[in-house]
């Protein structure tokens, strides 16, 4: 079954920026996720003045989301 992986993080203007990323595997893992929202950090490719990740989860349709 196909994840999706929800990214929060916390910017420079004070409001939260949230990404959703479909297809992730079920078996995606914490440090998996935390090195990808890193990543969006360092490099920031949508120039939002992203400062750091406030929260992640990973979603599937047939369960509660649950946060990393």
């Amino acid at each position: 079954m196909e994840h999706t992986i929800v990214l929060t993080f916390e910017t420079m203007l004070k409001k939260p920026y949230r990404l959703r990323l479909a297809g992730a595997k079920p078996e995606t893992s914490v440090d998996e996720i935390k090195a990808l929202a890193q990543l969006m950090v360092d490099h920031d490719p949508f120039h939002d003045g992203l400062v750091k990740l406030s929260q992640a989860e990973l979603q599937n349709s047939s369960e509660t989301a649950y946060v990393i």
